[in-house]
């Protein structure tokens, strides 16, 4: 049997009328960015602030979980300029700090704007930028509650998907054929030569779903393009190691 006392029902009661003030009276810290990139290109992920006019902020610290393998700049955001307050990070960026020889509050918005080079190699999936170590100052040094948004993770296409719909179809193959043609810019380059030409249309139809016949492509004759078929092998092997050209 469960006996509750006056007493401690009344400290509940006190403390479910004050939780939704002390929600509101914290600070949040999210981060936004590009949802989804191809190997090669680049995430930009903002952190944005939301602070209370009873509860401002004049500094803040975080630490960003960098992938390995990847690089990243930091610049201050707009809130965090508007505010005079100046950028401290570590040499790669993952711990930062926000903060100015002033009182002045940060008002609400991006406070720090990350680029992020995805490595050319890296394979297809989902990547996560998770914050941690999260604090918060006022005008006179008090700390103020400093919680995170809603995870953030981006999502690296596989090279071949040109229109980034997650699978690697005729529309793909469409687009490196218009931007070899020079009908459109170039941004399909998939051998890292700094061009979109036949090569590049090539890896993109051997890459399709499903795969070309093994047959069909023996029976190219890859001289005329300047590569060996041993070397068109090892460019699949490179660009879809799931489906080596010995399974296809």
């Amino acid at each position: 049997m469960t006996r509750t006392t006056t007493g401690t029902t009344i400290r509940l009661s006190l403390l479910a009328l004050a939780l939704p003030a002390l929600l509101a009276a914290q600070s949040v810290l999210t981060v936004t960015g590009t949802p989804i990139v191809r190997p090669g290109q680049t995430v930009t992920a903002t952190l944005g602030l939301t602070s209370t006019v009873a509860n401002p902020v004049a500094g803040i610290q975080w630490t960003i979980g960098i992938p390995t393998g990847y690089t990243a700049t930091a610049v201050i955001g707009t809130a965090g300029t508007a505010a005079a307050k100046t950028l401290y990070c570590t040499a790669d960026k993952s711990k930062c700090l926000i903060a100015g020889a002033n009182q002045n509050a940060i008002a609400n918005g991006p406070v720090a704007v990350y680029t992020i080079p995805v490595p050319a190699g890296t394979a297809a999936g989902l990547v996560q930028l998770p914050l941690s170590g999260l604090e918060a100052g006022g005008s006179i040094g008090l700390a103020v509650p400093l919680v995170s948004g809603p995870a953030f993770s981006f999502r690296v296409a596989a090279k071949a998907d040109l229109d980034l719909d997650g699978d690697i179809d005729s529309a793909d193959v469409q687009s490196i054929i218009d931007q070899a043609l020079g009908l459109v810019p170039c941004t399909g380059d998939q051998n890292g030569d700094g061009n979109c030409k036949i090569l590049d249309v090539l890896i993109v139809i051997f890459s399709m779903n499903p795969p070309i016949a093994l047959n069909n492509m023996k029976q190219i004759d890859w001289a005329k393009y300047g590569v060996s078929w041993s070397e068109m092998q090892a460019l699949n092997r490179g660009v879809n190691p799931v489906a080596p050209l010995e399974r296809w």
